[in-house]
């Protein structure tokens, strides 16, 4: 059976790869490199023209005369199923696959392929391609692994890869390397510049471009391979175009072509590639977007490095360009995070002409620029840049330099929520405060807005002062200094009491408007609007929630704890973590959307002037809050019941909180004994969300997100009032049920957030007029 699909494994069970080229494997001097006498060079491509232009016209490889080198390690031999997979099932020239690895994971490696043949087998993808094993002994070095391969290999051009395979390209790269052109240099996507002793990275743009070395994966031939001699682990790929560049008079020791193409560029600049379209197509293309970072320092680059890895983790195109680094000026260079994440840069002087020349080279406009909210005069002038052409569509954000290091939350963000037509700068968020004559508190509250990160965006901050507020609560509105956009106060000369006074707070100028309604008994964290913007930039619901809920204050029979992470749990949610809907309209903090609160506004309008309604009908069966008639809350329940609507809650480890209350004296909270207010006091007041530490892995607000990421809409735990699991159809069809019951007129279609449609109000306007 295994005959049939024409796929050999050989394995050197005898002699091992223990020497290369007769050399003990000990016996490597790491400080010597051998370089055999040049023989005499044919005359080579001196342009990016000529480069291009001996790229194209060179010979396709023949089948099966490429043979791929794979280094296995521990690390990726968990994952080598799928690394074999990336390299068969694409078109290929590949004749066979050397795995090279050391005897502890032999066994490993005999399994894993096993498995692949047998898998293939049984759903009939034969395929010609030879795999052999190479056991190397005690061997950790994938470099010399590669080398070690040589003596046996039958082929004419080798594909070199280091131990991940070409699980890190792109289509349009992984189709060259495996559908090569047989030139004379080595060939792929990652190479080096050597300069005066310093090396920068090549990222190479319209076209193929010159580097001094390349490292994995590339092709090169093997004849020119079997000429290098490594003596030791110390930059041997550094070494080898070495070898590679001292034989020939330009002395290139490769050749980098780009990682993504654009196909209106390909046939002036490109290796024409046989087979697929040059668009990358793989399956995250859809969703993969470019990203140009502008900063002044690499500093600033390092601080912002958790979100430029998250988004190019992720598939997406990261560019940055360093305008206050004299010592990088005029270069490509690239900035290690970590073994998986590295950052390329071009850093040049602070003039407009340099930023525009390097806009240019880029491969079309981005989706994204994220740049500095410093008035330096690169920075000034990115709002201008974006308004020419072709960068008209592009999403620029400006970032203070103090918030980069807090700002990893953002590649949770996907990149819909960067760039839909609402894009970053829409939304317009109106902070509300609601005091009375609480001083102490209302100061607790305004220094921790103050003392937020509030990420270059601009807020209205409203404080809605109560007609009876005293001397101090005045005091402290008046002298307050607010740095994130303008200041309203509002005092009311009648006293309202807290319906009015939190309804009336706030009201949306247009759908892109939302408030965050906050009394002066809570407090915030620092990353309050962190969690805001996140969430109203990826959800569109009645609101998002800043505070936990820990009880579950809705249940006839009064209040009773709840933890929703052992509530998901219990009932089965692998991501008990995940943040979760609920139509538990929140109070001690929350940001509300336009849509729904303008709807609440028509409901509440209709229902305290009983036009259709008796004042005290149950709209909500079996909750408590039928007993809080002087509480807007009681209200939204009943636009949420009869709607179906739901607001996001977060869900943290130990109750971690955006927002507290500190439950206080006030229109709810009445003087009680001391020990019975503080035991009260206990189930409410949660510990904040502080901000994580800059030089620490805290990941902040992604901590226990499902893969640090948003869910989809569809994913999310949803709850009743009561706190049950439920469904959003369930609870859309328990709303129209109770219309239903409560409203003697035909159901029907009615525009969304329509209250008054919904609710035949229309009808019963029509017939009042009729009867007048």
């Amino acid at each position: 059976m295994l005959l049939a699909c024409a796929l050999l494994i050989l394995l050197w069970s005898g002699k091992r790869s223990n020497a290369i080229q007769g050399q003990p494997q000990d016996s490597f001097d790491s400080n010597m490199i051998f370089f055999p006498l040049p023989e005499p060079p044919f005359s080579p491509p001196t342009t990016f023209d000529e480069l291009a232009f001996v790229l194209d016209k060179a010979d396709l490889a023949l089948e099966h005369s490429v043979v791929a080198i794979l280094p296995v390690s521990p690390r990726t031999v968990v994952d080598l199923e799928r690394i074999l997979s990336s390299l068969v099932d694409s078109e290929h020239k590949l004749g066979s696959i050397s795995l090279v690895f050391a005897d502890e994971i032999v066994l490993d490696v005999r399994q894993t392929v096993s498995k692949h043949i047998s898998e293939r087998v049984e759903c009939n993808h034969a395929m010609s391609v030879e795999i052999t094993l190479h056991p190397c002994g005690r061997c950790t070095d994938t470099a010399l692994m590669v080398f070690s391969a040589l003596p046996r290999l039958n082929a004419e051009v080798a594909l070199v890869l280091d131990e991940d395979g070409l699980l890190q390209t792109t289509s349009y790269a992984r189709h060259y390397l495996l559908n090569p052109r047989l030139v004379d240099l080595p060939v792929g996507p990652i190479g080096f510049q050597t300069l005066l002793g310093n090396t920068t990275s090549v990222i190479p743009t319209d076209g193929p471009i010159s580097a001094s070395y390349l490292s994995p994966p590339f092709v090169m031939s093997i004849h020119t391979m079997r000429g290098f001699y490594p003596f030791g682990p110390s930059l041997i790929w550094h070494a080898l175009g070495s070898y590679v560049a001292v034989n020939r008079l330009d002395m290139i020791g490769g050749v980098v072509i780009p990682q993504v193409v654009d196909n209106n560029q390909h046939s002036e600049s490109l290796p024409a590639v046989d087979g697929p379209s040059l668009i990358d197509n793989d399956t995250h293309v859809s969703t993969a977007g470019t990203f140009v970072l502008v900063f002044a320092k690499v500093e600033d680059l390092k601080a912002f490095s958790t979100v430029a890895c998250g988004l190019q983790n992720d598939g997406h195109v990261v560019r940055a360009f360093i305008y206050d680094e004299s010592d990088f000026y005029g270069e490509h260079s690239s900035l290690t995070i970590s073994e998986t994440c590295v950052l390329l840069f071009y850093s040049r002087s602070d003039d407009l002409r340099a930023f525009r020349n390097w806009m240019k080279s880029l491969l079309g406009a981005p989706d994204v620029m994220i740049g500095l909210s410093d008035s330096d005069f690169i920075s000034a002038t990115l709002s201008q840049v974006v308004q020419e052409h072709p960068y008209l569509d592009t999403t620029l954000i400006r970032l203070p330099r103090a918030d980069l290091p807090y700002s990893s939350w953002m590649k949770a963000l996907a990149l819909e929520d960067w760039i839909r037509i609402s894009d970053w700068n829409a939304p317009e968020v109106t902070v509300s405060v609601i005091t009375n004559d609480r001083p102490a508190s209302l100061r607790r509250l305004l220094n921790s807005l103050n003392n937020a990160r509030y990420f270059g965006d601009d807020l209205l901050l409203r404080i809605n002062v109560e007609q009876a507020a005293d001397d101090e609560t005045l005091r402290i509105v008046d002298g307050f200094e607010w740095g994130y956009g303008n200041v309203f106060v509002h005092r009311r000369v009648i006293h309202g009491g807290l319906l009015p006074a939190v309804v009336e707070s706030w009201y949306p100028r247009d759908n892109n408007s939302f408030g965050i309604l906050l009394e002066d008994d809570t407090e915030v964290s620092p990353l309050f609007y962190a969690w805001t913007k996140m969430n109203i930039l990826h959800f569109r619901l009645f609101g998002v929630s800043l505070y936990q809920q820990k009880n579950i204050e809705l249940k006839p029979e009064g209040r009773v704890p709840f933890n929703p992470r052992r509530l998901f749990k219990d009932t089965g949610f692998i991501d008990y973590a995940t943040p979760y809907l609920s139509q538990v309209p929140c109070s001690w903090g929350a940001v509300y959307f336009p849509e729904h609160w303008r709807e609440f506004h028509d409901y509440l309008a209709m229902r305290l002037s009983e036009h259709v309604l008796d004042i005290h009908l149950d709209v909500v069966p079996d909750v408590r809050s039928n007993h809080w008639p002087r509480s807007w809350k009681k209200y939204f329940i009943e636009v949420a019941y009869l709607r179906g609507y739901v607001m996001l809650y977060p869900n943290y480890e130990d109750f971690l909180s955006l927002s507290t209350n500190h439950l206080e004296i006030g229109s709810h909270v009445k003087a009680q004994p001391q020990e019975a207010f503080l035991k009260k006091r206990e189930l409410f007041l949660l510990p904040l969300m502080p901000l994580p530490d800059p030089c620490s892995a805290d990941p902040g607000l992604l901590s226990g997100l499902p893969g640090q990421k948003l869910p989809k809409w569809n994913h999310l735990p949803v709850l009743d009032f009561i706190g049950h699991t439920t469904s959003l159809e369930e609870l859309v069809r328990r709303g129209l049920q109770r219309r239903s019951e409560i409203i003697s007129c035909p159901t029907r279609n009615t525009a969304p957030f329509d209250i008054r449609g919904y609710l035949c109000l229309y009808e019963v306007d029509s017939e009042s007029q009729k009867q007048a």
